[in-house]
């Protein structure tokens, strides 16, 4: 099973939006306070605080400490693990990391709050998101097989898995997906369940039919044999064109010290090198491994496998814009504050074509 692509968006009719955006006003408008760019070590490194997630997505970063990259590049790096979207952008914003990666929707409505986030690097210009369906819910689907979005009618009834509940990301993927076959909120019930692995056992003990899984937890469900992917969400519709991951850091910093975050984009897009490389495969999963000790390391060998291809250091103003006209269509950002080129968001260093 291939879990990877890239390509068009869609309309969103109707969504509930979280309350990130109030919740980042309040409390990290100290965005002009950074970190000190000018600390160094003895040996005349940059440090750098780089917040990371306990999750596939931070792999990267992870590579880029143990093989040395970031050491190539001058760069003193310390990793802080860290388990919300919101915490992380409220830390890189009072100064306590100096980068993080994360994905667009995050940073587009912390941006559209006042916040002056800008793109370092690209790691991930893939979405992270498959929708799967239990073996029981693929057995007797009359549109499996068939082209998208076809097969999204057969959620009509079910119970959908979503990570960490209604308001979040992964409920407004969901309502997106319902809107692809004209079905509404009140045609399914949305169960919160964990990220990771978690999913996949609730989806073959039966406490959800849908599960929307970002990759480790889809690579668990297909090694779990929980159920089969409904449909490729990922080639085709809302999330085909996008940028599931990638590096930030704080404009005025950035304009600080232009030169060292091209050093840290540079190094992630090495690191990025090294991990599509099948030969370092094994050491790869030792590294994921170690940040993410939870995975079990069949998972992990499963991610790794099935993600190759998805990961890069380039992505196109079009993939950029997709994410941002999307939360604007389903109302996560207000149009008037939302940015209006892709220009907006990045930097020299972000390698965006365009």
């Amino acid at each position: 099973m291939k879990i990877l692509s890239s390509a068009r968006r869609g309309p969103v009719r109707r969504v509930v939006a979280g309350a990130l955006g109030a919740l980042l006003l309040t409390s990290t408008l100290a965005a002009c306070g950074g970190a000190d760019d000018d600390q160094k070590t003895a040996s005349g490194q940059d440090k750098v605080d780089f917040g990371v997630f306990p999750v596939f997505v931070s792999l990267p970063v992870w590579v880029a400490q143990e093989q040395g990259f970031f050491d190539k590049h001058d760069l003193a790096v310390s990793l802080k693990t860290i388990t919300t979207g919101p915490a992380m952008i409220s830390a890189l914003a009072s100064g306590s990391l100096d980068s993080m990666v994360i994905g667009v929707t995050s940073v587009e409505t912390a941006r559209a709050s006042g916040m002056p986030l800008k793109m370092v690097g690209v790691t991930l210009p893939t979405s992270i998101y498959h929708v799967f369906g239990s073996n029981d819910v693929i057995k007797d689907c009359a549109y499996v097989g068939q082209p998208y979005p076809e097969p999204l009618k057969c959620v009509k009834g079910k119970k959908i898995g979503i990570i960490g509940g209604l308001g979040t990301e992964s409920h407004t993927v969901g309502l997106s997906l319902l809107n692809e076959v004209g079905l509404e909120e009140k045609d399914v019930t949305f169960v919160p369940i964990g990220g990771g692995e978690g999913g996949g056992q609730a989806l073959k003990e039966g406490q959800i039919d849908i599960q929307l899984a970002e990759d480790t937890a889809a690579a668990f469900t297909v090694g779990l044999g929980a159920g089969e992917r409904l449909t490729d969400i990922q080639s085709q519709g809302v999330f085909s064109s996008w940028v599931g991951g990638a590096a930030w850091g704080m404009d005025p910093e950035i304009k600080k010290n232009p030169e060292k975050f091209q050093r840290i984009s540079d190094a992630l897009a090495e690191a990025v090198a090294w991990i599509v490389d099948p030969a370092n495969e094994a050491a790869a999963a030792k590294t994921f491994k170690k940040y993410a000790p939870g995975v079990s390391e069949e998972t992990i060998v499963t991610v790794l496998e099935n993600t190759r291809d998805s990961w890069g250091s380039e992505a196109s103003c079009d993939q950029v814009m997709s994410v941002v006209d999307w939360l604007v269509d389903n109302g996560t950002v207000d149009g008037g504050k939302a940015d209006k080129s892709c220009d907006d968001l990045i930097t020299e260093s972000a390698r965006i074509t365009k």
